[in-house]
């Protein structure tokens, strides 16, 4: 819903402002959300055994990793558009949105995988370094980094907006929704609870809101003239 609220609002400054470059991306990110869409129909036809291992497992990072490509994208075309935003630390806004998105990508394909094979999770919360553990503990450090990055970033900011306190919201939400994710998908990875819900939208608000605040001090009013 706000990826599409933020692509029309693109759309609409791009056609005022008659920017061809950005009418070009914003067809880059209406690709982005079709191809959301037709990885949200394979999550179906995964959970129904139509598409089967070792395909589909990637299904569900797939169609994660592109839902928030798509964002991602509207958040720099908006960046492009408005004016210039500042922070006194774009990279590490800039680390915590990487950093979030493998964290969001490794999530996704361990809750996938465990709904696929039908089993909880059998995962310490401290991690042991075996291959059969190590998207978990990518997950952990990922999520860690996040986190770590968006909340300093904050701190060392001294003029917050809306963004800022977005990202915050989401990297202080993310430990609380993931540990009650964890103990709901170990004891039922079909219906982990609505902490799933939770801790998968905070961890998609932390990408974008970040991204936003790099994005705007990096690039904001870069296309504000007809080309």
């Amino acid at each position: 819903m706000l990826t599409s609220f933020l692509y029309i609002a693109v759309v609409v400054q791009a056609v005022r402002l008659r920017v061809k470059r950005i009418l070009l991306l914003a067809g880059l990110a209406l690709a982005f959300l079709f191809a959301t869409a037709m990885t949200g129909r394979a999550v179906l036809l995964v959970l129904g055994g139509e598409i089967k291992p070792p395909l589909a497992f990637a299904v569900y990072p797939l169609n994660n990793s592109l839902a928030l490509s798509a964002a991602l994208t509207m958040a720099l075309l908006w960046a492009y558009v408005t004016p210039q935003g500042t922070s006194a630390r774009p990279t590490l806004f800039r680390g915590a949105a990487v950093w979030g998105f493998v964290a969001s990508a490794t999530g996704a394909y361990i809750l996938g995988y465990h709904k696929i094979v039908k089993e909880p999770l059998q995962y310490s919360l401290i991690p042991s370094l075996s291959f059969e553990e190590l998207p978990w503990a990518l997950h952990l450090a990922a999520g860690f980094l996040a986190t770590l990055l968006a909340v300093v970033a904050v701190a060392l900011d001294s003029r917050r907006g809306f963004w800022h306190w977005a990202a915050l919201l989401s990297a202080l939400a993310q430990p609380a929704t993931g540990i009650f994710m964890f103990f709901g998908a170990s004891a039922d990875p079909w219906a982990p609870g609505i902490q799933t819900a939770f801790h998968a939208a905070f961890a998609h608000l932390l990408v974008i809101s970040a991204f936003v605040i790099y994005a705007k001090s990096r690039f904001g009013g870069r296309w504000t003239s007809p080309t």
